[in-house]
């Protein structure tokens, strides 16, 4: 085609030149082949040829070049300008797409199938919603709509991308041809938006429309039935599928029933599921994994981890993050430890920032916050779930200050807080005592206009004012932020008495009948047991009146408060009366008879009480023998209490809780026995509570026990490093009266 460096040939060879020259990219000699059809006098009178010379400059990148060979030639035609704006759109371009579709429109060419594609998915980039609506508009004018049902399909697409499902439907629900893709495109944008019970509504018209649906249908219904926990409903698919013999050769719609029946709770038949895939790829492994963990189950959804490892199948970064969560629930940081390790060595914690994220909140979860924060540090890139998730973790570990501090960095470095991290600082202002930070918390989540419509929020404002004691503050936003019912009543009495504050949550009860709201059960509930913690008798017995006036005494949660509350206000000839009222007596009902004598110190009347219980054949638990213990401790009566705790798991079986360990240290230190002490802790070693050791180290310090001392302090020691809190906790125990020479 070259001869003596000139270019000679057909139209059609020439077009072939550049279209080779498009495919290779080959700028170059498409440059070249240009300049030579300007000397043949070409370009600008056979279109096929300028076409072929936009297309190549459009593929090449070389846009503008593009663009001015079309503006040079007078013959454009559709196919110019589709070539031309495939080429902004496949660069990213889509404002120049966009202005180019309004410049083609001006010379009145329609556009056709491939430019409204186009120009669509320029938009939908863009979130253009009114340039979409202007297509839409122009396809209905042009009659595109009726002769290319692709086109509506197309616009069905966009618009549920752009989250406007009712539009979508509007324009479907007007095509002439509601096919599959259709179908399917509509059904996985009510899913996508969590609007489900339309995705099943649609599902099922398609069906009854005598639409079969294919795979992707399959998987986007399986979705939505799996948000829904409806299991009849995917067991019926399932059925469904098999019939249409979707499951051996389509690996989506298996993975999406297999995550459907563990999100439903049948992780067995999930499992079954997983065995009969033709592949089992490794988003087949992450969905059983997921499912596993949804339910609860991390130790099986680390089975399938060693299982993935076992059969070669490589991890992603969601199964890495799921991995991650199942250590969280079941607390395994050796194991979390292991898949950090893996994660690090392909490198994932620098490229992704879910599992970053998902292991700073794997350490948390695992007690080990100093561990959290080195990964925190190491991360390359820290969001706002990054710094809430280390937040978070320091609020709940009981570090407020550090919590605090870690909020005013996240500032600094210019990340904006979301309504959960403030939640957290709330608590930490809360847990510290620092009513001015609260309250200049409060007055940015007014600024940000982040109350409105968030509850837990809200509640978070609430339970900060009543813990700090701001009791005005908390009536100011409940007054403004939620209803005047007798629900929010209930809710502000309860949160105020949960923090101590048992008169104040009384005198809110007070407030609220003085504005008109009148108390329902629970609210009687709430301030009767409010009432027996302050020691109203008056308010018991105000309340007690209207129990019996509506005759609630005989509803088992009512009696048994009633009788608690005259408990707790040492009246025990009333609590009697109450107690011999009652049509069913349960445990809680024969316990607060025993804890109310036991507060009294009547250790006979407790034990007597006891003994009827057992029996009238109602049985003992933890909180019975704590009140029991407790009896038998105020008189000293050693040899008594070490019979009814060696009862505890010998006779009825009960794993002895803190409480009754404590009792028993208490007594045994308050005698001066610490050899028995010390023998009960060696029988508990495996016992993490810190707050034990707390108690013993403070009775051998204040017995000057050397040796019990330095024993209790190494497994002290010991406890506090699996719990990952600061070791510095025991020192108070550790020091003084010469015990810090001798662990020296």
């Amino acid at each position: 085609m070259f001869k003596s460096g000139a270019l000679h040939g057909s139209n059609a060879d020439i077009v072939a030149l550049f279209k080779m020259c498009a495919k290779q990219r080959d700028l170059q000699l498409g440059a070249y082949l240009h300049a030579e059809v300007i000397k043949m006098g070409i370009l600008t009178c056979k279109s096929s040829v300028a076409n072929a010379v936009i297309e190549m400059y459009s593929k090449c990148g070389l846009l503008s070049q593009a663009h001015l060979v079309l503006e040079l030639v007078p013959m454009r035609n559709v196919v110019s300008w589709t070539l031309l704006i495939t080429g902004y759109v496949n660069h990213g371009f889509s404002q120049e797409a966009l202005k180019c579709y309004s410049y083609m429109l001006c010379e009145g060419i329609n556009p056709d199938r491939v430019i409204v594609a186009c120009i669509l998915r320029a938009c939908c980039s863009e979130k253009e919603i009114d340039k979409i609506q202007q297509v839409h508009i122009d396809c209905e004018r042009m009659g595109l709509l009726k002769v290319d049902n692709s086109i509506g399909t197309m616009l069905v697409d966009v618009y549920c991308i752009c989250g406007l499902l009712n539009r979508a439907r509007q324009v479907f629900d007007r095509l002439s041809k509601k096919d599959t893709v259709a179908w399917t495109t509509l059904i996985q944008a009510y899913s996508n938006q969590n609007r489900v019970e339309e995705a099943l509504h649609c599902f099922d018209e398609m069906q009854r429309s005598g639409v079969l649906p294919d795979a992707v249908a399959f998987a986007c219904i399986l979705r939505a039935c799996s948000s829904l926990r409806a299991t009849d409903k995917v067991k019926n698919l399932h059925e469904q599928i098999n019939i249409a013999n979707l499951l051996l050769g389509d690996n989506v719609v298996g993975t999406a029933l297999v995550d459907a029946y563990a999100k439903c709770g049948e992780i067995d038949t999930s499992i079954e599921v997983f065995n009969m895939l033709k592949v089992q790829d490794v988003v087949s492994w992450t969905a059983i994994m997921d499912g596993c963990i949804e339910q609860g189950n991390g130790e099986k959804a680390l089975s399938f981890l060693k299982r993935m490892e076992i059969e070669c199948v490589l991890p992603n970064a969601i199964t890495f993050s799921c991995s991650l969560k199942a250590c969280s629930t079941i607390e395994a940081i050796r194991q979390g430890r292991w898949i950090h390790c893996q994660a690090e060595s392909v490198g994932l914690l620098e490229q992704n920032k879910v599992v970053g994220n998902t292991l700073v909140d794997m350490y948390i979860k695992c007690g080990s916050i100093t561990r959290a924060h080195e990964v925190f540090d190491r991360l390359p890139s820290r969001d706002v779930i990054s710094w809430t998730s280390l937040i978070a973790g320091y609020t709940e570990h009981g570090y407020g200050e550090i919590s605090l501090k870690c909020f005013e960095h996240m500032q600094l470095e210019g990340v904006t807080p979301n309504s959960i991290t403030y939640l957290f600082c709330l608590r930490a202002c809360a847990n510290i005592g620092v009513g001015d930070k609260g309250e200049e918390i409060h007055a940015r989540i007014e600024d940000e206009d982040l109350l409105e419509g968030d509850a837990i929020l809200a509640n978070a404002l609430l339970d900060m004012y009543a813990a700090l004691g701001m009791f005005d503050k908390a009536q100011q936003v409940f007054d403004k932020l939620l209803n005047d019912s007798v629900i929010s009543w209930t809710a502000l009495i309860e949160r105020i008495a949960e923090h101590g504050y048992a008169q104040k949550a009384l005198d809110c009860f007070d407030l609220m009948q003085k504005r008109g709201v009148h108390p329902n059960d629970v609210t009687l509930l709430v301030t009767l047991r409010v009432s027996g913690i302050a020691g109203a008798i008056d308010k018991v017995q105000l309340l007690h009146a209207e129990v019996e006036r509506l005759r609630l005494i005989q509803r088992r949660p009512v009696g048994n408060v009633l009788l608690f509350a005259y408990c707790k206000c040492g009246c025990l000839e009333l609590a009697h009366e109450v107690f011999e009222r009652l049509q069913f007596r349960d445990p809680v009902s024969w316990n607060s008879l025993i804890g109310g004598y036991t507060q009294l110190g009547d250790t006979v009347n407790a034990l007597s009480i006891f003994n009827q219980m057992q029996e009238q054949g109602s049985r003992p638990g933890s909180i019975t023998f704590t009140n029991v213990l407790n009896a038998l401790n105020r008189q000293g009566l050693l040899q008594e209490s070490q019979t009814y705790f060696e009862a505890i798991g010998k006779d009825f079986g009960i794993i002895a809780a803190p409480e009754h360990l404590c009792g028993m240290l208490d007594i045994f230190c308050r005698m001066g026995d610490l050899r028995k002490a010390k023998s009960l802790m060696d029988t508990t070693l495996s016992y993490s509570n810190i707050t034990i050791w707390h108690s013993f180290l403070a009775a051998c310090r204040s017995f000057q026990n050397l040796e019990i001392g330095k024993w209790a302090f190494d497994h002290a020691m010991h406890v506090d490093e699996l719990q990952m809190t600061n070791p510095t906790s025991i020192s108070p125990f550790y020091g003084g009266q010469g015990i810090h020479q001798a662990a020296d």
